[in-house]
């Protein structure tokens, strides 16, 4: 599914949104942006710590990128920014 399909289905109209509503909608936006991101990143050190002789070095690469996925869902997910 396409990114701005899904802001549809995320989101619905935004013409019903007041300004608050949409900034808060745009963060989200781009905090999932960011999310796709970090799982790319992680993706990417298993990946390499698969063949690497630094296998610690991609693990922690790996374990920092999570950490950072954590605290994007937490940040979309608390109720505090509504």
């Amino acid at each position: 599914m396409r990114y701005g399909a899904r802001r549809v289905i995320l989101f619905g109209s935004l013409a019903h949104m007041t300004s608050p509503e949409m900034a808060l909608a745009e963060r989200i936006r781009d905090e999932i942006v960011e999310l796709d991101r970090v799982v790319a990143r992680a993706a990417a050190a298993w990946e390499h710590g698969k063949v690497s002789a630094d296998q610690d070095y991609y693990l922690d690469a790996v374990a920092l990128n999570l950490h950072g996925f954590y605290s994007g869902v937490e940040f979309v997910c608390l109720t505090e920014h509504l």
